[in-house]
């Protein structure tokens, strides 16, 4: 709720500025139309984003261990995070996941990679480093 009310008010103080003044004295139902066709094109988009991500490939994130451990050995700074897309794997040093993901600990069937903790996704993915 409290985020709802500072929202809220940013928006309404934003419509007001928008629309020349008090929004009851000059608010016309232009204003809502406008209002509802904006509305309509955000539904459509987020619509046509959600069928975008149910055809994507999963990508599962891991650390490798074996990486991690032979970087403090040889005191090296290669890329331990994994990420798995079909048959290829790549290793980055750092992520950022544009949707939804899941956080999966499976001990009794990990990957064939011997992880048993690992993130799965089909939004897309920008590499970084930290």
């Amino acid at each position: 709720m409290a985020i709802f009310g500072e929202k809220a008010r940013r928006k309404y103080d934003h419509g007001q500025r928008e629309h020349g003044g008090y929004l009851p004295s000059r608010c016309r139902l232009d204003d809502l139309e406008d209002e509802i066709i904006d509305a309509w094109f955000y539904l459509q988009a987020m619509k046509q984003r959600q069928g975008e991500l149910k055809g994507a490939k999963i990508k599962r994130i891991h650390v490798n261990q074996h990486k991690v451990r032979s970087n403090l050995k040889n005191g090296l700074n290669e890329a331990v995070i994994t990420v798995k897309e079909g048959n290829t794997n790549k290793y980055v040093h750092g992520l950022e996941i544009h949707g939804p993901c899941r956080l999966i600990y499976r001990p009794e069937k990990p990957l064939a990679c011997g992880a048993r903790i690992w993130i799965e996704t089909k939004a897309d993915i920008d590499e970084f480093n930290p």
